[in-house]
């Protein structure tokens, strides 16, 4: 199947740009912190922007990382700030679902409010060196716009709509920062990404999520890769990109998502990011800036 230079739509283009253009006006003072980023950190914009996607080792601290895993562990087994769930295995085995254990009748599990029911995240999400790589990105002042923490279990039920690959259509540009919790091996559900494939998509592709195989015939197959990561790294994508994370079949996955771009998401029923005032309030004045989207708890 053949290929062609194709985005998201030319409204969701002309809006990025407008959008982009108004905040590059408002934070206009960020303007040489913002040129300093993008020189500072070339080599790694430069290789975003041909591929899609970048694995950086080490980038955060393991032990910090770790312990953020383990408290997102210890919500779950005593059913703290989890966020809605669909109790995916009631279509097997209907109403029976309601006495097997929680991990066996969902997909994956979420926690509510992530900056304000796990602190430590907050670090993570204005961590100056993601910040700068977000301006050098988007060649301005970037916005926080969503953030997510899931567990994703081993077990009988298929694979998610999100397990397959696809393209985040809440906007023409994401600048994705995904975090393991823990170290993700081969089979423990990690990452994939169609590399080059945020430059180029094939007819229809809008219309349904897709699976490998589709993706390794249009692309190839080296041009579709796994992430396999230790809890430190972090893994950078536009997604824009087709991309989807693998059904976990050894070990359970658990990662933090953070989004950044130029102005809210749309056309998802997303709940707002919120963040606590004082965290807010510790934040460098840069950092407020990208959280100006952000509402206080």
């Amino acid at each position: 199947m053949t290929t062609a230079i194709c985005h998201q739509t030319e409204t969701d283009l002309k809006k990025f740009f407008a959008d982009r253009a108004a905040r590059t006006l408002r934070y206009l003072d960020d303007a040489p912190a913002v040129h300093a980023s993008s020189v500072r950190h070339l080599a790694a914009i430069t290789r975003l922007r041909d591929d899609g996607a970048i694995a950086l080792p080490g980038f955060f601290p393991r032990e910090t990382i770790l312990h953020i895993g383990q408290t997102v562990d210890a919500m779950i087994a005593d059913g703290r700030h989890l966020a809605p769930m669909k109790d995916r295995a009631r279509k097997t085995v209907g109403a029976e679902s309601e006495r097997l254990p929680l991990r066996d009748r969902v997909s994956s599990i979420g926690v509510e409010d992530p900056l304000v029911n796990v602190p430590p995240i907050v670090e993570l999400a204005f961590d100056q060196q993601v910040l700068e790589l977000a301006s050098a990105y988007f060649l301005t002042t970037p916005m926080l716009s969503y953030v997510k923490v899931r567990k994703s279990f081993v077990n009988a039920i298929p694979a998610s709509p999100t397990q397959h690959f696809h393209v985040d259509i809440g906007t023409f540009s994401i600048f994705k920062v995904l975090i393991y919790l823990h170290d993700v091996a081969p089979g423990g559900g990690p990452f994939c990404y169609v590399l080059g494939s945020h430059r180029r998509k094939f007819p229809q592709w809008e219309t349904k999520r897709h699976t490998r195989d589709e993706m390794i015939a249009v692309y190839g197959a080296d041009r579709v890769v796994q992430f396999h990561a230790r809890a430190g790294d972090a893994i950078v994508v536009e997604s824009a990109g087709f991309h989807g994370g693998e059904k976990p079949v050894t070990s359970d996955r658990g990662i933090l998502i953070v989004n950044y771009t130029v102005h809210p998401e749309y056309g998802f029923d997303y709940p707002p990011v919120r963040m606590r005032g004082s965290d807010c309030e510790r934040l460098s004045p840069f950092a407020r800036r990208v959280a100006d989207h952000i509402q206080t708890a």
